[in-house]
């Protein structure tokens, strides 16, 4: 199973994009939140199949694919699994996966319905995947933590909650509870949304955009989150990386940061700071 550095594999990789988010404020489920929160014209995100490319738009594909995605998961770190098989039906993307257990990995034996770009021919002469279980999860678990940290940070509201509470219980999507106790939770999904390892050096012009396409209220929240975790002593570089998994080396520049990002959202300074590193 061939593996690049950093452990990951050349198998099987999934990459998120940086999708833009607009407000929903309410949805029937997971997958009607998926549909409704990220615009059909958004970056997409593309799983590399034996470095062969499947684009994913979050609108169409991965809001058809979250509801068979999560049980998935559930079951291939089930101790006794050994087989099964699941049909990815969208729009644009459709395919069969046969998943069979081999020691720590899976097997994946695909048949190629449709592509985006047509790619059938290609992901059908690379072959089966084969992947670790635990990088397989880790993958698709990237998905969905962008997923659950954007209905958070946007506070839609789930008629049925069981496959968005299920999915936030799959190792790696998992989050865990703030350090710092008196901070309201949109404001921390902001920066868990927007502004941790993976997004925070993005500098694209979006983050102001989206958001004051809120309602003026959830502006307001994350201006006094702001002003509340500036002026909070006990606020320091340990806290922000339990925050974002980003590190600064002293108080002092990480308060520079957040106030150079403030003035960013909410006085107009032109430019979005860019986290050290």
């Amino acid at each position: 199973m061939p593996v690049a550095a950093g452990g990951r594999s050349m198998s099987f990789s999934i990459q998120t994009g940086r999708p833009a988010v607009r407000p929903c404020g309410a949805a029937a489920d997971l997958a009607d939140a998926v549909a409704e929160m990220y615009p059909a014209e958004t970056e997409d995100a593309f799983l590399l199949w034996n470095l062969a490319p499947v684009r994913l738009s979050y609108a169409g594909d991965l809001a058809a694919l979250v509801d068979n995605l999560v049980p998935l998961l559930e079951d291939v770190q089930r101790p006794d699994f050994s087989e099964t098989e699941v049909f990815w039906g969208s729009d644009m993307f459709s395919a069969e996966w046969s998943l069979v257990r081999t020691g720590r990995s899976l097997r994946i034996r695909a048949r190629w319905h449709s592509t985006p770009g047509n790619y059938e021919s290609l992901l059908t002469e690379r072959g089966d995947a084969v992947v670790r279980t635990d990088v397989f999860v880790g993958e698709w678990a990237k998905i969905l933590r962008r997923i659950v940290t954007d209905i958070e940070a946007t506070s839609v509201e789930l008629d049925d909650e069981d496959i968005y509470r299920r999915a936030r219980e799959v190792p790696a999507v998992r989050i865990s509870g703030t350090r710092g106790r008196g901070m309201d939770p949109h404001f921390r999904n902001f920066f868990r949304a927007h502004l941790d390892l993976e997004r925070g050096y993005e500098i694209t012009g979006d983050l102001r955009p989206t958001l004051w396409g809120f309602n003026d209220a959830y502006v307001e929240l994350i201006r006094t989150g702001f002003d509340q975790i500036m002026s909070d002593d006990a606020f320091g570089p340990a806290e922000y990386e339990r925050l974002t998994d980003i590190e600064f080396p002293d108080r002092e520049i990480l308060h520079t940061y957040l106030r150079a990002l403030y003035d960013h959202l909410f006085n107009n300074a032109p430019v979005q700071p860019t986290p050290p590193g």
